[in-house]
């Protein structure tokens, strides 16, 4: 028996075939069938041991464990997989770290996956998912804090701290979707602008099982119609579990650019608000946009405005005019040079996660009260 390890240490993910025939120098093939039909690769193989054969109608399939390293797979046909024995494969360390979960039998997770543009940032997924399941898999509300840090070759280690909420626990898909580093691990294996990999994982999970976020379930003005350039109220109710609800005021400037405009306004958790990004010239600059976030624990009040805005490399232009619009479309070209709507924000701190959002309407007069009775 001849393994593949996609993964190896404390979580194991490893495919077990059979060896179909030894050539001169080692070379192997085996499986007699592909294994994902990848072509050329390079994942890690070791030796196996076959420990127990379940006999089935429906499927016999054999239950086997990794041996001493094998060398790399370096085809993955239709016919069969390919092995050289004379090949290192690279490989990740990975670290798991759960805490704030009493009695769990196990906090740390060390893991090497193996190194492959398209398949780690799945792997790692999945070596994340079965640690946290192992240590933390009640279905229970969790506000958990993320703190990453992503090896990135001849870019050094990006640190990444963000936070959130599931209600499905800590286990659950809706918390990994929420962490950047796997957009990051993808950046820095699949960008057009340089070759680079990932050289290390490392994830610190924080948890807190506990309900304890602001949920945003309203947002309204004391008025239909506004000045431009007012400082508006908006009032935000606040629920909170056990609690009866809250009304915060905040006050949101409306720009000048939204005179006679129906402005739509969103009221949401920091980190479902996307912020404008200037179009990527270097890996360098992905990993920069991937610090450019509100944080979960802020409260923003998005103005949609009239005025359209394009994005270039290096900065982003907002609030343009019309003329200049399309006087700057004329030499922009590319799919994403697009125009895009301006937003004009407001962030809140708070010193809870939030959660949720609320939409509504400002009608905005196109002269001010003031300047009207003026005239």
């Amino acid at each position: 028996a001849v393994a593949v390890e996609l993964a190896r240490g404390d979580i194991s993910m490893t495919g077990v075939g059979t060896v179909t025939y030894v050539g001169n120098g080692g070379r192997t093939l085996a499986f007699g069938h592909p294994m994902m039909e990848a072509g050329a690769t390079g994942l890690p193989t070791a030796t196996a041991r076959v420990l127990h054969v379940l006999v089935s109608e429906f499927r016999s399939f054999k239950i086997a464990e990794a041996g001493q390293p094998l060398g790399a797979m370096v085809q993955d046909r239709q016919p069969a997989i390919v092995i050289d024995p004379g090949i290192e494969p690279a490989r990740i360390p990975v670290r798991v770290k759960v805490n704030g979960v009493e009695g769990a039998p196990k906090t740390e997770w060390r893991v090497e996956v193996a190194s492959h543009r398209i398949l780690t940032p799945s792997i790692v997924f999945g070596v994340i998912a079965n640690a946290v399941k192992s240590t933390a898999g009640d279905v229970t509300d969790v506000i958990f804090r993320a703190r990453s840090k992503i090896g990135i070759e001849n870019h050094g280690v990006v640190s990444l701290d963000e936070q959130g909420f599931s209600p499905m626990g800590a286990a659950s898909p809706a918390v990994f979707s929420q962490l950047r580093m796997f957009g990051l691990m993808e950046a820095a294996f699949a960008n057009t602008f340089e070759s680079s990999r990932v050289t290390s994982i490392d994830l610190e999970l924080d948890l807190e099982q506990t309900r304890e976020v602001f949920q945003v379930s309203d947002a309204s003005v004391a008025y239909d119609e506004v000045d431009p350039g007012e400082e508006v109220t908006i009032y935000v109710r606040v629920r909170r579990v056990d609690q009866p609800d809250t009304r915060r005021a905040d006050k949101v400037r409306i720009p000048n650019a939204a005179a006679g405009q129906t402005d739509r306004v969103r009221v949401a958790a920091g980190n479902q608000v996307a912020i404008e990004q200037p179009r990527p010239g270097s890996l360098g600059d992905l990993i920069e946009q991937s610090q450019r976030r509100y944080p979960a624990t802020s409260l923003v009040v998005a103005l949609q405005m009239p005025t359209r805005g394009l994005r270039f490399e290096g900065h982003v232009v907002d609030s343009l005019p019309a003329s200049a619009l399309n006087s700057l479309q004329l030499v922009t070209s590319t799919e994403d040079s697009r125009p895009f709507v301006t937003q004009s924000r407001t962030e809140i701190k708070l010193q809870q996660v939030v959660v949720g959002g609320a939409n509504l309407a400002l009608r905005v007069r196109a002269v001010a009260r003031d300047q009207l009775l003026g005239e």
